[in-house]
């Protein structure tokens, strides 16, 4: 069955975008098997009580994180937290983290 919705105004891609990526990571995150990795040992207290590992797809970590700040700092931590991972967890095969700015937590559907 097909949906068609009628629109009176057009939307601007940067009112549209948002809710498209929205979906697109919740399946993404979703889809993910369960990933058991000390996230504060990893990248220390500070770091891990603005983020939180969403979960795992294939070889990449999906990384939520509360505030764009932050975001920025551990993207470019990426290689260093990515080297700890190996130190830590060599058998995960991690090779890649993809940091995301997340404001809901997903363990109880409530906004942050």
């Amino acid at each position: 069955m097909v949906k068609y919705y009628v629109m009176n105004e057009p939307l601007h891609i940067s009112k549209l975008m948002p809710k498209v990526m929205q979906k697109i990571e919740k399946k993404v995150i979703d889809n993910t098997e369960a990933f058991d990795l000390n996230w504060e040992r990893i990248v220390g207290k500070k770091f891990s009580e603005h983020s939180q590992i969403l979960g795992k797809s294939n070889r990449k970590i999906l990384v939520g994180v509360n505030d764009s700040q932050y975001l920025f700092e551990l993207n470019s931590r990426k290689m260093e937290i990515l080297s700890r991972i190996k130190k830590t967890k060599p058998e995960s095969n991690i090779n890649d983290i993809k940091f995301l700015i997340f404001t809901k937590d997903e363990k109880d559907g409530k906004e942050q």
